[in-house]
């Protein structure tokens, strides 16, 4: 029960992060747009809608100009995706509150746009947050425009009475429109919670699925099924070592890390249809017998190309059969069944790649030893360039103590079994 509570929790965080980083990106880029609106006001003034001075307009447009510049920036750097929506909120609420301060512009009840884009990241505390912000920038919006606002229209008031009576009537709108707003979010929330508890659902089944595999293959092969699960936990560090230091930053999305280490139990998974005479031999293989265990990879992209296209997403689908099937090529273009060669090779697989032949070379055989981690740690680090991604292999040797640990948690869990 806990484990699934922490999976669940581990999916509600992975689609907010999600959510947060693809709002922030179509904000950004919607921003842009807000370059027209200084056209509109120099038109608008041109036809005596209001007065407007030129210089005020060519202000506006450089504060537009310079806020979507420093989002672009930001948006390209490592910045924490939730620190940038705050930054965006803020920026939006800027360029308002400066179309505010000028009484011409007639600008009221707009303040309540940045919490309304709020509730896109699908945050209710966030939203409050900002409406909060956002109602005090618009206090200052109103009492920096009081005294040109009473000298063109309200004569008779002192610029501080005008400031207080707009500041009440105005609250009373925001305040209607905030509960409004706060309504909305919560019944979006609570949508979303019922969808995420239906995802996990569905994700719990497509994760049973691939453990039912491989559990298939370790009942055909004990020292396979071994090095399936020790192998999966390898990839998982790599992984988390590689979005660390933003490797492939643009390649190796949130979305696409998840998809490798959930398929990575499926890469030997061809092996099922190698006989068991091949499969299980107590010793080394004959020239004949190793061509026909070299067919797997192939075998397995067609499993996986059948068998869970019905449950899971295409993407990952495709990452599955990635894996399976390109796991045994090479840098240098020298591997098999493709000889396919450098980053033309999927990312999924190089990072497998590692995986699998440090596992092979730390475990025992029935016609090898098993060879100590340090000298492991040594034939990986002479083949990057040629059998590995040099970038891959470096954040792998980086992760030494870690890969040293899981590999020997899962030999603990096999010796309490047996």
């Amino acid at each position: 029960m806990i484990e699934t509570k922490n999976k669940r929790e581990s999916f509600d965080k992975t689609t907010k992060r999600t959510n947060t980083r693809e709002v922030n990106k179509l904000i950004h880029s919607t921003m842009w747009y807000l370059m027209i609106l200084p056209s509109f006001v120099l038109f608008f003034s041109y036809i005596d809608l209001f007065s407007v001075e030129n210089r005020y307009v060519v202000g506006f447009w450089i504060v537009c100009f310079c806020t979507n510049i420093c989002l672009s920036l930001l948006s390209k750097t490592s910045i924490n995706e939730n620190y940038l929506r705050y930054i965006t909120m803020i920026a939006i609420e800027v360029i308002i509150m400066v179309l505010g301060m000028k009484a011409t512009m007639g600008i009221n009840i707009t303040y309540i746009l940045v919490p309304v884009i709020s509730c896109a990241y699908l945050d209710r505390k966030f939203t409050m947050k900002v409406s909060v912000v956002s109602y005090f920038m618009m206090l200052i919006a109103v009492f920096a425009r009081a005294e040109e606002a009473v000298r063109l229209d309200f004569p008779d008031y002192d610029a501080l009475h005008w400031a207080l009576s707009f500041s009440a009537a105005y609250t009373i709108e925001y305040v209607a429109l905030f509960l409004a707003i706060m309504l909305l979010s919560s019944r979006t929330e609570s949508f979303l919670a019922r969808l995420t508890a239906h995802s996990q659902k569905i994700i719990s089944l497509q994760q049973n699925t691939i453990g039912s595999f491989a559990d298939l293959i370790e009942s055909r092969d004990n020292s396979t099924g071994q090095h399936v699960k020790r192998t999966s936990e390898i990839v998982r560090v790599i992984v988390e070592g590689m979005q660390q230091g933003s490797l492939y930053k643009e390649e190796m999305t949130e979305e696409l890390c998840e998809r490798i280490c959930q398929a990575a139990p499926l890469h030997d998974i061809g092996k099922i249809r190698i006989p068991d005479s091949i499969l299980c031999k107590p010793g080394r293989l004959t020239e004949e017998e190793m061509t026909q265990i070299k067919t797997h990879a192939i075998a397995g992209a067609e499993i996986i190309t059948k068998s869970l296209t019905a449950l899971e997403e295409k993407e990952f689908i495709q990452v599955a059969k990635d894996v399976a099937l390109f796991h045994h090529e090479k840098w240098d273009g020298t591997g098999y069944p493709t000889g396919a060669s450098g980053e033309m090779i999927p990312i999924s697989a190089r990072i497998m790649a590692v995986a699998d032949v440090f596992d092979a070379l730390i475990s025992k055989r029935c016609y090898k030893e098993s060879m100590e981690y340090e000298r492991a740690f040594r034939i990986i680090e002479e083949s990057k360039g040629t059998h590995f991604d040099p970038n891959i292999v470096r954040v792998f040797l980086e992760q030494k103590e870690k890969i040293k640990e899981v590999c020997e948690q899962e030999n603990c869990r096999e010796i309490e079994k047996m």
